[in-house]
């Protein structure tokens, strides 16, 4: 009997203590606050106010509070939510990377290599892949390898970017992004046959 009335005590201290606050919450559960760099949305070419009011719209499994600020986009989240919008940021990434890989004029020799931190890409197609997807591999792809930093707290992300003549196997050109403007000519393209 007397044991019971332990449990019980220990019960009401525990609910008390964790209506109050007083009960620590899980790492996995404590939201915390993430600076998306709003350099991340200049390169892109989208605005900052916008895309924090898209991140809102996500919803409670990606985030808890997004707002927009001069120097970027705050995110509140927990750890899981952070795991959900990197997961859903690589399968994103993944749709443009197979469509190169999966390109018909590629004749399977289009490929890409990707950096275990996210950090460095390397595309290898030919100047017939469609101009179009290029515009996809150079924004869109460093844009969410980008965000991917940002949520691991890497406030200046950076991403090198090389392209290969993938029938030759010599670089066409290598950029550092954002720092530089993602561009490469027909002379390169050529140059990389010689």
């Amino acid at each position: 009997m007397r044991g019971r009335r332990i449990w019980a005590a220990l019960l009401c201290l525990t609910v008390f203590l964790s209506a109050c606050g007083a009960v620590p919450r899980t790492p996995d559960s404590t939201p915390e606050e993430i600076l998306l760099p709003a350099s991340i949305f200049e390169f892109a070419g989208t605005d900052v106010a916008e895309e924090a009011e898209a991140f809102k719209e996500l919803g409670s499994d990606y985030v808890t509070s997004a707002r927009a600020a001069e120097e970027g986009v705050y995110l509140t989240v927990t750890r899981e939510q952070r795991e959900n919008l990197k997961e859903r940021n690589n399968e994103y990434m993944s749709r443009f990377l197979e469509r190169l890989v999966n390109d018909e004029a590629g004749d399977g020799l289009y490929a890409y290599e990707l950096s275990e931190a996210g950090d460095r890409i390397v595309y290898s197609f030919d100047e017939q892949y469609s101009a179009w997807q290029q515009l996809f591999l150079i924004y869109t792809v460093p844009t969410y390898l980008g965000l991917n930093q940002a949520l691991d707290g890497v406030t200046d992300w950076s991403v090198s970017l090389t392209i290969m003549n993938c029938h030759t196997g010599r670089e066409v050109v290598t950029m550092n992004l954002p720092e530089e403007i993602p561009e490469y000519t027909e002379e390169e393209w050529e140059k990389s046959y010689e």
